[in-house]
C-alpha cells in the first residue's frame, strides 16, 4: 500500500492540476472573449466602411449623371442656337428677297409710268 504522504503528495500534484487547468481554461474564455469584441468591433467598423464607400459612390454616380445632363443641356443650347442661326439667316433671305420683289414691282412701275408718258407723248397729249 502506497504511504500517506505518498497520496497526499499526489493530491497535491492534483489539486494543482486542476488549478492550472483552471487557470488556463480562464485565459482561454478571456482570450475567446476579447477575440470576440475584437471581431465584432471590425466587423461594424468594415460595415461602417462600406455604408460610407456606398454613399461616396452614390454621391458620385449623382455628379456623373450631373455632367452627362450639363453636357446633354449644352449639346441641345447647341444645337438651338444653330437653329436660330439658321432660321435668322432665312428670314433675312426672306426680307432680302422682299425687298427685291418690292424693287421689282417698282421698276416695273416706273416701266409702265414711262411706256405712259411715251405713249402720250407720241399721241401727242403731252
Amino acid at each position: 500500500m502506497l504511504s500517506r504522504a505518498l497520496w497526499n503528495a499526489i493530491a497535491h500534484a492534483r489539486d494543482l492540476s486542476d488549478e492550472r487547468d483552471l487557470r488556463y481554461q480562464q485565459r482561454f474564455d478571456a482570450q475567446n472573449q476579447a477575440l470576440e469584441a475584437a471581431r465584432m468591433s471590425i466587423k461594424e467598423g468594415v460595415e461602417k466602411a462600406e455604408l460610407s464607400v456606398n454613399d461616396r459612390l452614390t454621391l458620385l454616380n449623382e455628379l456623373r449623371t450631373g455632367v452627362a445632363t450639363t453636357e446633354q443641356l449644352e449639346a441641345q443650347e447647341k444645337l438651338i442656337n444653330a437653329v436660330v442661326i439658321r432660321v435668322q439667316s432665312l428670314e433675312s433671305e426672306r426680307a432680302g428677297a422682299r425687298q427685291l420683289v418690292t424693287r421689282v414691282y417698282a421698276g416695273i412701275a416706273a416701266a409702265v409710268a414711262l411706256i405712259g408718258v411715251i405713249v402720250l407723248l407720241a399721241n401727242g397729249v403731252l
